[in-house]
């Protein structure tokens, strides 16, 4: 895909890269790769849900994302592109829309307010 890549003026659509492995190496690998598919004159079109991997790509791509909503235990999708990265969190919220346990729902909000111990 690289060799391809260089000679430049193609399409790239890539879901999810390098999914399945650990998240530093994910996210290193992702940046590298996605920098060099992005130049020549290609066009790329990556989904990830790594934000990490956005702000290493900022200044070498237009970031865009779909966001979603929960209203009245219902999840909502307004269907708009938004310029930037998804800042909303609703992950926990469905949870409770499908009637988990309270004390994994409490136990997963617990973990979200002490998250930055895992950002190493």
């Amino acid at each position: 895909m690289i060799d391809v890549a260089s000679k430049g003026s193609f399409l790239f659509l890539l879901d999810e890269p390098f999914k399945g492995t650990n998240t530093k190496e994910r996210v290193a690998i992702g940046k590298a790769v996605l920098s060099s598919l992005g130049k020549d004159g290609n066009i790329v079109f990556v989904s990830t849900h790594d934000l990490e991997l956005g702000k290493l790509l900022e200044d070498e791509y237009d970031l865009y994302y779909f966001s979603e909503s929960v209203k009245d235990d219902e999840l909502l999708f307004d269907y708009k592109l938004k310029k930037g990265v998804a800042t909303g969190r609703s992950a926990i919220e469905i949870l409770e829309i499908y009637d988990y346990p309270k004390t994994v729902i409490q136990d997963a909000y617990s973990i979200m307010s002490d998250y930055s111990k895992f950002n190493t």
